[in-house]
């Protein structure tokens, strides 16, 4: 997410803040009462939007971590086994081709070493041998495996940012409509009261905005305002 964002969700707890300062303009009124609880389900769905996201920048990173130390250590392991493999070759007299090219997605890396882990593996102690570490052929499996679960993870992460993202821009524009039913109220009680103004001004106020971040622009609220709460 973006400062914007964050600007954002900070107006909206602000604004809740001041309506529950003078709660008293608002109740008994049906549709403030509703744009409340639209307001405060808002409030805690934005940060809950929020947690989730961070949590899944947060799985993202770690796997992009672990996909590349996963990757580094199957393909070294693949590099042993090529070079290894012309040994074998003439101890057995059967061709083996080994070959692994300098470079390749995970997807064809992973295929690669599936092949790889098929042929070997038969003959992990002529590779052994050959003074190729036994580990080297035995441990190709769960390193394909890790390099996969890698890619998986990161791919989920991925997405579940974006749906988590969503969620947030969701709730701030709920919010922002919220609140503009919730002003119209509110001015019409506290219009000739400067203070009581200038406490809800402040509470909308979400601070400049790069054009980049510009969003659109929830319902219309009355000329009495500033700048209101949009989402992103």
């Amino acid at each position: 997410m973006n400062s914007q964002n964050n600007r954002q969700y900070q107006a909206l707890v602000d604004v809740r803040a001041v309506c529950a300062k003078r709660a008293d303009v608002f109740r008994g009124n049906p549709v403030a009462e509703k744009m409340l609880a639209q307001l405060d389900a808002a409030v805690t769905n934005a940060a809950a939007g929020f947690a989730d996201h961070q949590s899944r920048v947060t799985a993202h990173r770690d796997a992009t971590k672990s996909r590349r130390a996963d990757r580094a250590a199957l393909r070294e392991s693949l590099n042993g086994i090529a070079n290894t493999g012309p040994l074998v070759t003439i101890e057995t007299g059967t061709p083996l081709d080994f070959g692994l090219p300098k470079g390749c997605s995970d997807l064809q890396l992973t295929a690669i070493a599936k092949d790889f882990a098929a042929r070997a593996m038969p003959l992990a102690e002529r590779f052994a041998g050959h003074r190729l570490p036994p580990h080297v052929v035995a441990d190709l499996p769960e390193q394909i495996a890790a390099l996969e679960r890698a890619v998986a993870v990161q791919r989920e992460a991925r997405r579940g940012h974006k749906v988590a993202r969503q969620s947030i821009v969701a709730a701030l524009r709920s919010g922002a409509e919220a609140v503009d039913a919730l002003e119209r109220i509110y001015m019409n009680v506290f219009r000739g009261d400067q203070d009581a103004v200038n406490d809800w001004l402040a509470a909308r106020r979400i601070g400049p905005a790069r054009a980049a971040e510009a969003a659109p622009v929830p319902a219309r609220a009355p000329e009495a305002t500033a700048t209101t709460v949009k989402a992103a």
